[in-house]
C-alpha cells in the first residue's frame, strides 16, 4: 500500500502542503537545496548544513501549521462520520507530538555529527531524517485527500443506482465495493489514512470503474426501449443545424468532422471542489444526424459533471448510422472524460 501512494511522498510535497497553501504560517519554506537528495551519499559537510537548514525550516512550517491544519481546506468545522474535523486528524496523525520529538532529535544528531566533523554519521543520521519527512509528507497528503475528496466532495452514487435498478440492471462487483468501503472506514477510524487512501480507496475506484464498464453494457441493450429510464435525460427540441450532408456508411453514427466541433468547458466549481471522472453518454441519432436524446449510462459521481457531458454530448455533429442504403435511427455511446492535471 506504501509503494501505491508513494508517488505523492517527498519533503518538497509537505512543503506545499503546509507552506505554500496554510496561510496561518509565517513564510513558506525554502525550495529543498540541491544537497536534499535522498540517494546522495557522498554529501560535503557545506550540502549536509544546507540541508540541514532546509529541514529545521521545514519543521518550523510544521509547527506553525500544526494548529492551522484546516487552512488547507474549506469548512474547518465539518465533521465526518467520526465526528473529527480536519484539525483533529492534523493535530493527531500529521505532525503529531511523537512526531515532532523525532525529527527534533534526528536534527540535533545531524548537527552533533557535523560539529564533530563525522561525515559518515551525519550522512547516515541525515537519511533517517528524510525517510521520516517523507513518511510525515505521504501521511499528511492521504489526509488531505480523505477530507477532500471523502467528506467534503464526495461522489453521490444514489442516482446512478437508481437508475440501474429502474431498469432491471443488478450492480456489478457490488458485494467486493461494499467490503472494501467498510474496511476504508476501519482504517480511517484507525488513523491510517494511507491505507485507507492510497490501498482501499484506490481499489474502490478501480473496481468501480470495471463494474460500471459491465453495467454500461447491460444498459445498452435496453436503451431503445420506449420505457427505458436513462439518467439525465435531455430531449432535443429542436432539430439540429445544420443536419448532417450524408450517412456514415456504418450501422452506428459517427462524428462528422466536417463541421465545427463544441469545445467542453470544465465548470470553475467542479476544478475548485476537485470533482473528475468520466461519463458515458448514450445518444439516439436521428436519421437527420441530430441527436434526438441523450443520458448518461455511466456516471461520474457528480450530477453538474454527467450533466454537462449530456449537454455537450447532444451538441455534437454527427453523420447517422445507415442500413440498406439509407439512414436510421440508431444508438451511439460518447465517452467524456473530466480530468483534473493540478496535484
Amino acid at each position: 500500500m506504501f509503494s501505491i501512494y508513494r508517488r505523492w511522498a517527498g519533503v518538497g510535497l509537505l512543503g506545499f502542503i503546509l507552506g505554500g497553501q496554510i496561510g496561518h504560517a509565517q513564510e513558506a519554506p525554502p525550495a529543498s537545496p540541491d544537497a536534499a537528495d535522498a540517494n546522495s551519499e557522498l554529501m560535503t559537510e557545506s550540502q549536509l548544513r544546507a540541508a540541514l537548514s532546509f529541514f529545521e525550516s521545514l519543521r518550523q512550517t510544521l509547527l506553525a501549521g500544526r494548529t492551522n491544519g484546516a487552512a488547507v481546506l474549506p469548512s474547518p468545522t465539518t465533521r465526518d462520520d467520526r465526528g473529527r474535523t480536519i484539525n483533529d486528524d492534523w493535530r493527531d496523525y500529521c505532525f503529531s507530538e511523537t512526531d515532532q520529538a523525532d525529527i527534533t532529535r534526528q536534527l540535533a544528531a545531524v548537527s552533533t555529527a557535523l560539529d564533530a566533523h563525522d561525515l559518515d554519521t551525519a550522512r547516515a543520521q541525515w537519511q533517517v531524517l528524510y525517510h521520516r519527512l517523507e513518511v510525515l509528507g505521504i501521511q499528511c497528503k492521504a489526509i488531505v485527500d480523505y477530507w477532500q475528496e471523502l467528506v467534503l466532495h464526495p461522489q453521490n452514487w444514489m442516482p446512478y443506482l437508481t437508475m440501474l435498478h429502474d431498469n432491471g440492471v443488478e450492480p456489478h462487483y457490488a458485494a467486493n465495493i461494499a467490503s472494501l468501503e467498510k474496511t476504508l472506514k476501519i482504517q480511517v477510524r484507525h488513523g491510517l489514512f494511507v491505507d485507507a487512501i492510497g490501498g482501499s480507496w484506490t481499489q474502490i475506484q478501480g473496481i468501480r470503474a470495471r463494474a460500471m464498464e459491465r453495467d454500461v453494457e447491460d444498459l445498452k441493450a435496453k436503451a431503445l426501449n420506449a420505457d427505458f429510464k436513462g439518467l439525465y435525460s435531455v430531449t432535443a427540441e429542436t432539430p439540429c443545424q445544420p443536419v448532417a450532408a450524408h450517412s456514415s456508411g456504418k450501422s452506428s453514427p459517427s462524428m462528422d468532422y466536417d463541421r465545427p466541433q463544441p469545445k467542453l468547458t470544465y465548470p470553475d466549481e467542479s476544478r475548485r471542489n476537485r470533482e473528475y471522472g468520466a461519463v458515458t453518454v448514450a445518444l439516439i441519432v436521428a436519421p437527420s444526424g441530430c441527436p434526438r436524446k441523450g443520458f448518461v449510462l455511466r456516471s461520474s459521481g457528480f450530477e453538474r459533471l454527467d450533466r454537462l457531458a449530456v449537454n455537450y454530448a447532444m451538441s455534437l455533429p454527427l453523420l447517422p448510422a445507415e442500413k440498406d442504403g439509407a439512414a436510421v435511427e440508431a444508438l451511439t455511446l460518447v465517452p467524456v472524460n473530466f480530468t483534473l492535471k493540478s496535484p
